[in-house]
């Protein structure tokens, strides 16, 4: 057995994905607070579709996030058992 296998698994990204994940993070936050703002300062049409793009964003990051898990998960099942 080579490494030990670890309980925590934080993601592994390349350099590429990096970048995206940032902006992703970034146009998520940036999404939902301006989609509450606006619907609170009673803009329903305005919120609702900056909200969206908010979660979109979202759900692209948590793609990556997922992929990156699932990459290191194999990374260290590779090296635990051959």
């Amino acid at each position: 057995m080579k490494n030990k296998f670890h309980t925590v698994i934080f993601p592994v990204w390349s350099v590429e994905n990096t970048r995206i994940i940032l902006v992703c993070a970034l146009i998520s936050f940036l999404g939902g607070l301006g989609g509450a703002l606006l619907l609170h300062f009673k803009m329903k049409t305005m919120g609702i579709a900056t909200w969206h793009v908010g979660l979109f964003a979202l759900l692209v990051y948590f793609s990556y996030y997922l992929k990156g898990v699932y990459q290191k998960y194999m990374d260290c099942a590779w090296d635990v058992y051959y």
